[in-house]
């Protein structure tokens, strides 16, 4: 085999492997791109698992909070953007003040369904 089959051959070895390496990344990149648009301390709520749909911004420098009348028992998806404060969802039942899905600081659930709190968020307090 000549120098210039074998430099070619290289050259088609190397760019291919460069556009698998370059491809693989910005899979990864896009699988949750709703989550990284919640803002440093607040609590984001989407509508539908996996941060989509309908997004509710809850300020973290409230002790308490509602969700929008729009959320009211709709959330599914949460991010806590808080760096040092944990954040409770909670639900009112019957009168009572049930405390749900309890959010660590800038931890984020992709589905309520795990914490059998899917669809029953109305409000977001301190933890």
């Amino acid at each position: 085999m000549s120098l210039k089959k074998v430099l070619a051959s290289a050259a088609v070895l190397a760019a291919s492997a460069g556009s698998i390496v370059a491809v693989a990344p910005a899979a990864q990149a896009t699988d949750y791109p709703g989550v990284w648009n919640c803002p440093a301390s607040h609590v984001c709520i989407w509508e539908h698992s996996d941060f989509r749909g309908v997004k509710d911004t809850i300020s973290g420098y409230y002790s308490y909070a509602n969700v929008s009348e729009y959320m009211h028992d709709r959330g599914s998806s949460w991010m806590n953007a808080n760096y040092y404060r944990s954040e409770w969802l909670g639900d009112w039942s019957h009168g009572r003040m049930i405390h749900g899905s309890h959010l660590p600081p800038q931890y984020r659930g992709t589905n309520l369904v795990h914490d059998n709190f899917n669809d029953r968020v109305d409000f977001v307090m301190w933890g």
